[in-house]
């Protein structure tokens, strides 16, 4: 007799719900993907430019094991950045700068940061809020709120202060299984090309993708017929 196996309704093609139905798909599920667009990725996007590759959005991911495991499903090598790409820079009036607090607004934030345990995330707390009252103005702005820009490609205003730093507050921090490359990881073509072939790769494992769709028709269709949802 044929085990059948349990269907499930993944909603958005970005990077995380991708991952979700990689992983999803590889517990036994079937299943679904729903996307607003007509491609997968969301914000992440490389461009190819005469100068070298273009992230939209991230440019690489912390190594572990999940990772490695990722890369290989895919089957795609794990690229190893080069010494001169460790650097950052933040832009602040059309000015790169790697450290763009002046010597006093540096001391404050010193002092703040060492004491920034005392100020765990409220419930709905912004990142933006979180991070003027934890670790002050010129911190939050000058530095926390360009470098989320860098990474999720969104306002620190409109970003969850629980969802990104609630982890650092927890009595026991949950760690992820280190990888053998240590450090932020990508492949050769950029993060664009990995999340494409990952789409072809879930296709061919018999995920089904719905594009141009509305999250909204999914969720009544899922709630209909009592199907799991997981919003990324």
């Amino acid at each position: 007799m044929t085990e059948t196996r349990k269907n499930v309704i993944v909603i958005g093609a970005g990077f995380s719900g991708l991952v979700a139905a990689w992983r999803l798909q590889k517990d036994g599920y079937q299943v679904t993907v729903v996307e607003k667009n007509l491609r997968v990725g969301g914000l992440v996007q490389t461009q190819v430019h005469p100068l070298g590759l273009v992230e939209t959005a991230a440019n690489g991911l912390l190594c572990s094991s999940l990772v490695e495991e990722l890369f290989a499903d895919c089957g795609i090598e794990v690229q190893r950045p080069k010494k001169s790409a460790r650097r950052r820079f933040l832009a602040i009036s059309g000015k790169l700068s790697r450290f763009p607090l002046s010597i006093s607004e540096t001391i404050k934030t010193f002092f703040k940061i060492s004491k920034f345990r005392r100020h765990p995330p409220r419930p709905l707390e912004t990142l933006a809020i979180w991070a003027e009252r934890a670790l002050g103005k010129p911190m939050a702005q000058k530095v926390v709120a360009l470098g989320v820009l860098g990474i999720f490609a969104a306002d620190s205003k409109q970003l969850s202060a629980n969802l990104i730093v609630g982890r650092f507050f927890e009595k026991v921090r949950r760690r992820n299984v280190p990888g053998k490359i240590k450090g932020t990881v990508s492949s050769r073509a950029g993060l664009g090309f990995l999340l494409q072939s990952l789409e072809k790769k879930l296709c061919a494992d018999g995920v089904a993708f719905e594009f141009d769709a509305e999250g909204a028709e999914a969720i009544r269709r899922a709630r209909r017929h009592n199907v799991p949802l997981v919003l990324a």
